[in-house]
């Protein structure tokens, strides 16, 4: 018999024996959250081996108006819950274990709008967090962080600088599924060949941009003459620094081009513009990576000495394509620059990005479930095993 169904766990002086019950609290379903695609999918949950009862807590009213929304659902979900209102209901549900989770997931960590405080109150015996970056909460209440074995590879100092224990998915932290906007015809030719120059590209989040991310793009951008640069940068007073910034570094203002925050469809045909994505540093980019290999894009990325910082290193790694992750910044501009001089190779990454990822684990919805499933389990036993003495 499995050690689970020996056990008749309790918590908040509830006995129960049952399925084991997955919950978490997401991101604001709102316009304003960061542009992404799902990560979880738990319809994968459901449709396999039907171990998990979902319970599903949004963290704002505004529940319908997210385009992307971070769960993807198939309806099986036990009870939805609104805990951005604080009403009693909300209060008896997620704080005082009226719902009986088993294990309460946190998929925003200290990002705005988040639910840390319900976390504190300990409402499910087993809690963790994921997706929201790879980071720590600091909070005791939360025992595990969910990451995988790049982002963290095993070492006995490794979770040193978090307050949770480290569970390591076997294969990817991400789960990448294109929203419906994004377009499915094949990838377009490279934008060089009509262009005549190479274009570089960054549409993540402007605040990962930092002075010493521009020092490097200058370098990389004066080595690759007449190069073209496009950068998400919203309209402010923040866009004459950057532009200050590049000139410091000798690239002249006609070569870069600051977008703004473009919706949908638009900020993928985006790509169709760009030969070369660079990564921000140390924070890279997670989804948005994932959508620029989508488009046939590659990207080059530098990795860190912390989690959070590895995100390029664990996406490329998957999609077999490690040899574009740098250790440090001299190797970024030279893989960088090399990269922009093989026209043939380029060529050949945009045309094979995409059936590359649909083949990897990145893409690998059922397997990535499984294990999932697995660290789950893994928690669980854990504190059954607690409550045993063993």
């Amino acid at each position: 018999m499995d050690e689970i169904a020996r056990l008749t766990p309790t918590f908040s002086g509830v006995s129960y024996e049952r399925l084991d019950e997955l919950g978490s609290i997401q991101w604001p379903c709102n316009d304003k959250a960061p542009e992404g695609t799902p990560v979880m999918h738990v319809d994968e949950f459901v449709r396999g081996k039907g171990r998990f009862v979902i319970t599903e807590y949004v963290a704002t009213e505004e529940r319908t108006s997210r385009k992307y929304p971070l769960l993807l659902t198939t309806g099986r979900i036990l009870s939805q819950y609104n805990v951005g209102a604080q009403t009693r209901r909300t209060k008896n549900v997620v704080w005082h274990g009226e719902d009986r989770i088993d294990i309460l997931i946190d998929l925003a960590m200290h990002a705005r709008e988040n639910r840390l405080p319900a976390f504190a109150r300990k409402p499910a015996p087993v809690q963790a967090t994921y997706l929201a970056y790879c980071g720590t909460t600091g909070l005791e209440a939360i025992d595990y962080r969910i990451t995988d074995r790049f982002l963290d590879p095993p070492s006995p100092s490794a979770d040193d600088f978090y307050s949770e224990a480290s569970i390591r998915l076997p294969r990817t932290y991400w789960c990448y599924q294109p929203p419906s906007v994004a377009p499915s015809q094949p990838v377009g030719p490279l934008p060089a060949g009509q262009a005549g120059t190479i274009t570089f590209g960054c549409l993540n989040n402007f605040s990962k941009v930092n002075a010493g991310v521009v020092a490097a793009w200058g370098r990389i951008m004066s080595e690759v003459k007449d190069s073209r640069m496009i950068l998400h940068c919203r309209e402010g007073g923040h866009r004459h620094r950057v532009r200050k910034l590049f000139a410091q570094a000798g690239v002249e203002p006609h070569r870069v081009r600051l977008v703004p925050r473009a919706p949908g469809v638009d900020y993928f045909l985006l790509y169709d513009q760009i030969d070369i994505a660079l990564d921000p540093f140390p924070y890279p980019g997670g989804t948005t990576t994932c959508d620029a290999l989508w488009m046939g894009v590659p990207v080059v990325s530098l990795s860190g000495s912390t989690g959070v910082s590895r995100g390029g290193l664990s996406i490329l790694s998957n999609v077999g394509h490690p040899e574009l992750v740098a250790h440090e910044v001299d190797e970024y501009v030279r893989i960088a620059t090399e990269l922009a001089a093989d026209r043939i190779r380029l060529a050949g990454l945009r045309a094979t990005l995409r059936s590359r990822m649909q083949a990897s684990p990145l893409m690998d919805a059922p397997k990535f479930a499984r294990d999932f499933e697995a660290a789950l389990r893994g928690m669980w036993r854990a504190w059954c095993a607690s409550l045993a003495g063993t």
